[in-house]
């Protein structure tokens, strides 16, 4: 089976296995193999009171992405903390499958070119 059609079967499982809090899964119409880019929700990564909420998004989305890389396999090759909170990661689509699962995750992306 080709990588795209099992990447397809993991990506769907995982959507019908928790459809209430799954992420969204979208395809790069030229990606590049094994590198996604991860979305994470930013009200789950902080209290909305927090009293610099900027930075503590910037400092929650660094532990969040070290966290999801710990829990969920993928290796981190950027972070992003400010204009959006998530990363870059060198993964498979097992590790997509199973990040697609975790509440915290908004959406994730193929990167593409």
């Amino acid at each position: 089976m080709n990588r795209k059609c099992v990447l397809a079967v993991a990506v769907s499982l995982a959507l019908c296995s928790s459809a209430v809090s799954a992420a969204e899964f979208f395809r790069a119409q030229k990606p590049v193999e094994g590198r996604y880019i991860v979305v994470m929700k930013p009200d789950a990564l902080v209290p909305a009171r927090a009293s610099n909420r900027l930075q503590a998004l910037a400092n929650a989305a660094e532990n969040a992405t070290v966290d999801l890389a710990a829990r969920h396999g993928g290796r981190v090759e950027r972070t992003y903390r400010h204009a959006l909170q998530g990363f870059l990661m060198q993964a498979d689509e097992r590790v997509v499958a199973r990040m697609l699962k975790d509440p915290r995750v908004a959406f994730i992306e193929e990167d593409g070119i």
